[in-house]
């Protein structure tokens, strides 16, 4: 794997539980995506974000991959989604 990456990290994305299942976590996930499928000017291939364990479902919904097995059980898990997919 890689030991050090351009990337954009997520930090403390959260919806308010009154809005949960409305999608507004998807859209927020979706606009930073979009923003760096469109114009990435930061010259970033990686998107990351260490998702709590409940969480994991929603990440992965979006597209994003574990980086190691090593956090498998932890509390949080470093995630990943490859801006280069966007491309094909």
């Amino acid at each position: 794997m890689f030991k050090s990456y351009p990337a954009l990290k997520i930090c403390r994305l959260a919806t308010d539980k009154k809005y949960r299942g409305e999608s507004i976590g998807a859209m927020l996930v979706n606009t930073i995506i979009g923003s760096y499928r469109n114009d990435n000017k930061a010259g970033c291939r990686f998107i990351t974000v260490d998702a709590y364990a409940d969480a994991l479902p929603f990440y992965f919904k979006q597209g994003f991959m574990p980086l190691s097995k090593e956090d498998e059980r932890a509390e949080t898990r470093l995630l990943y989604f490859d801006l280069e997919t966007l491309k094909s």
